[in-house]
């Protein structure tokens, strides 16, 4: 129940920090920082939380959570215009791409490697759309499936 006010509260003093910064008040960076901040680091504590006893499915998901809050800090460095955002965006995309594959040779299914190669072929022609079709389509996927696709996540 705790963390879930603490998510709550974190995801309110992003969604702030983001309309502060597009309307130009002045807080918008302290917001940002600390929204962001909070949900990497929140992120982060599941890092230590007991997962799986198959070691592919427990080092995967501890991958997952890095990459994830790799990526958290890749986006607030890049809403903040500080050095290395590109950097670790890229590295977290292509970390990400990495961890689907070895999650769709494990399950054996073709969802995972239908999203994998719609999302890399987004990454590497830099087309946001194709990107954004490769998530909806798994977010679809995972809404109306009877399967358990997101059972890894």
């Amino acid at each position: 129940m705790k963390r879930g006010i603490i998510e709550l509260i974190t995801g309110i003093i992003f969604l702030a920090g983001l309309t502060f910064k597009f309307a130009h008040y002045p807080g918008a960076a302290l917001l940002l920082v600390l929204g962001l901040s909070l949900g990497s680091i929140l992120l982060l504590a599941q890092f230590f939380k007991g997962s799986s006893k198959d070691p592919l499915s427990s080092l995967i998901y501890k991958l997952s959570i890095g990459n994830g809050t790799m990526y958290i800090l890749g986006v607030l460095f890049k809403v903040m215009h500080w050095p290395g955002a590109s950097f670790l965006l890229v590295v977290s995309m292509l970390t990400m791409s990495i961890l689907l594959a070895f999650s769709a040779l494990k399950t054996r299914t073709w969802y995972y490697a239908l999203f994998l190669s719609n999302a890399i072929n987004g990454l590497i022609q830099n087309n946001a759309l194709a990107t954004t079709k490769s998530a909806a389509f798994w977010i679809l996927l995972c809404l109306f499936s009877t399967a358990d696709l997101c059972s890894f996540l």
